[in-house]
């Protein structure tokens, strides 16, 4: 069976450029396949597309016809499946929104370097993993120029023979256990039945460091584009689409041992992947130790012990009892009494404190349902914030723990509820955590709706001289 598809591949490549269409005319991304039998197939027909592509190929122009503008041009093997703007977008709001100059990247399924030759130049380091030798051959040429990009063929996890890490050919080597800031794998998985999804999302964990990031992206039934592809495929196949819900992608990330960070919410048929797929930024679950005192502590005794560690410059001890306080079922007096101190504190001590894990602590405390009903918790909290986010490596921290989604909640639950004060410290926090985390704080923040949050705080801020609070953290959303 194996050497009757190996021939047919070779005559399906022979017989030119009508036939690998006829192959590849549904195909939309580099392939992890899920049956270990069918991966030299896959390899094959990867080869065979990447082999016979051309820019000016009949059945390549053909399909960029129905998929892009005319005048767009096709510099890679894969721009042929969507327009430019689409993936565009994709990629600055889902990858480059995550990483920065230091951030070690991989990319499962690279195929011809179409994503890869936009994510490099801005990260330390590029790992590019793909199934099929002339699509890592296309992305070498693709990525040429950049010196920070690395290539290997691997089987893809297409059983769990594969599992692990090995120094064995095409598999993947030791050192990329844990060794990356951010995975990402883009228009493969819509080719993957579910258990080879799994696979490729307990790969993804493997390879991700405990304080890292992962954007996947898949079919979505429940997409218009998504349903409507299903009713045109008449089954799943190689060349076709696996079809699954976000509920059933949610229940495999969450068993791979991964969370949903944030996902797409509404399809938006201006885009051809947000009107049919379903992406999702997802992140290692983290067995953490439970915040909760050395010794148990009542709500008193933190209250008095905060103001003695206050008084004697303690932040580590600070923080620590902001875990106390956390860990209560009430926590809503001991937790405003803490973070008082850190704000406080703050001022001049907010690297020690971020040290200590004051920023983690600050993003759960503000995630608290008690944070939307209490605004003088929540103005405390959003101060802390302002403080704390100063610093480029808290700011990291604020965001790595969703501190930007939280920030603007608690904005937004006390719009127009006479808070002047607490609306311009979200506004203070908001321009301060946009300086100091750059792109990637701006970008979580747009999506979180901090502008919104604004100008919801411009109608509750009274005093004339913090009037500009609004605008100076507009500017700080767009980089002015």
């Amino acid at each position: 069976m194996q050497a009757d598809t190996e021939e047919y591949l070779r005559e399906a490549a022979g017989r030119g450029h009508e036939m690998v269409q006829q192959m590849v005319q549904k195909l939309s991304g580099a392939l992890i396949y899920p049956d270990a039998g069918n991966v030299q197939t896959n390899e094959k027909l990867w080869d065979v597309y990447a082999s016979e592509w051309g820019a000016e190929a009949g059945w390549v122009a053909g399909m960029a016809a129905s998929n892009r503008d005319a005048k767009e041009t096709l510099d890679n093997v894969g721009d042929e499946w969507a327009p430019a703007a689409h993936t565009k977008r994709v990629v600055d709001e889902w990858i480059l929104s995550e990483v920065s100059g230091k951030t070690q990247c991989c990319e499962i399924g690279s195929g011809g370097g179409r994503i890869g030759r936009i994510v490099a130049p801005r990260v330390a380091k590029l790992q590019c993993f793909d199934v099929s030798a002339k699509m890592l051959g296309a992305a070498k040429s693709a990525l040429s120029t950049q010196k920070n990009v690395a290539f290997a063929q691997i089987h893809g996890d297409a059983s769990s023979s594969d599992a692990g890490f090995s120094s064995k050919p095409r598999h993947y080597a030791p050192q990329h256990e844990h060794a990356y800031d951010f995975v990402y794998c883009f228009d493969v998985m819509v080719h993957m039945d579910a258990h080879a999804m799994f696979r490729c999302l307990k790969r993804i964990r493997a390879l991700l460091k405990d304080d890292g990031k992962a954007f996947i992206s898949t079919s979505n039934l429940l997409a218009p584009d998504g349903f409507r592809r299903f009713e045109a495929q008449e089954k799943y196949s190689v060349g076709g689409f696996y079809f699954v819900t976000p509920e059933t992608v949610r229940c495999l990330v969450a068993r791979a041992g991964l969370r949903v960070v944030r996902d797409l919410g509404a399809p938006d048929a201006s885009n051809t992947y947000y009107n049919r797929d379903y992406l999702a930024l997802l992140a290692p679950v983290v067995e953490a130790p439970a915040i909760a005192p050395v010794v148990a502590m009542s709500e008193d005794e933190i209250v008095d012990a905060v103001e003695a560690a206050e008084a004697s410059g303690d932040g580590a001890a600070v923080v620590g009892l902001l875990g106390s306080a956390l860990a209560l079922d009430e926590p809503e007096t001991a937790v405003e009494a803490v973070a008082d101190a850190l704000l406080r504190l703050g001022t001049a001590h907010a690297a020690a404190l971020g040290e200590a894990g004051a920023c983690e602590r600050v993003a759960a405390a503000l995630a608290l349902p008690c944070c939307g009903e209490e605004p003088s918790l929540a103005e405390v909290l959003l101060g802390c914030c302002r403080v704390l986010a100063k610093s480029e490596a808290n700011a990291a921290k604020l965001l790595a723990n969703d501190g930007a989604a939280h920030l603007v909640s608690a904005m937004e639950a006390h719009v127009a509820s006479g808070e002047p004060t607490l609306q311009e410290q979200g506004c203070l926090a908001i321009e301060a955590l946009a300086a100091a985390g750059g792109d990637t704080a701006r970008v979580r923040l747009g999506i979180a709706g901090a502008e919104a949050a604004i100008e919801g705080a411009r109608g509750d801020i009274v005093n004339e001289r913090n009037k500009t609070y609004p605008d100076r953290a507009l500017a700080a959303l767009v980089g002015a």
